[in-house]
């Protein structure tokens, strides 16, 4: 601003805080920059188990991956599934973060807002708990796609896929 006078015309920002329950007041100022005219982005660095960093991290998305169809599952009947031993501990706990980052994503919706998504970055750089199984990898993006687009109606996000390696695609 200081050398054109002018804003940029994309804003991204992350949907770290809000994965874990913190509002960080983030989608207030996205929708205040989207008012202005300016584009809105988000990437989306998932924090489990205190960090993003696979080496601060103990989440195993393997412990995650199962056959249901767990997207597009309601709470009551994930609740049946998990009681049943359908599900695990951490696979409910992926569901409740997509949640949340639905709620405010949903925010920017309702006002018309569309949103450069780019969830779980730079996987194949093994840098990020997302990236420690492929398989994985792979099960949490279509899970992160259906949850947000088929049980949340979210159809204002333009999905970005950045990785390394074309087989993390």
């Amino acid at each position: 601003f200081y050398t054109t006078g002018r804003y940029p015309a994309i804003r991204f920002s992350d949907m770290m805080d809000y994965g874990v329950g913190l509002d960080s007041g983030d989608v207030e100022i996205a929708l205040e920059w989207a008012e202005q005219g300016g584009i809105v982005g988000y990437d989306w660095y998932w924090v489990k188990n205190g960090s993003c960093y696979s080496v601060k991290s103990d989440f195993d998305i393997t412990k995650c991956i199962n056959d249901h169809d767990v997207a597009r599952l309601n709470e009551k009947r994930l609740k049946e599934l998990y009681e049943s031993g359908g599900v695990t501990d951490e696979t409910i706990s992926l569901l409740e973060d997509i949640d949340r980052v639905a709620e405010q994503l949903t925010k920017l919706k309702e006002a018309d807002v569309a949103v450069l998504f780019r969830p779980l970055p730079e996987a194949s750089s093994g840098e990020f708990w997302w990236g420690d199984s492929l398989e994985g990898y792979k099960w949490l993006y279509e899970l992160i796609y259906a949850r947000l687009c088929d049980y949340h109606h979210l159809d204002n996000l333009i999905w970005i896929w950045n990785g390394q390696s074309a087989d993390w695609y």
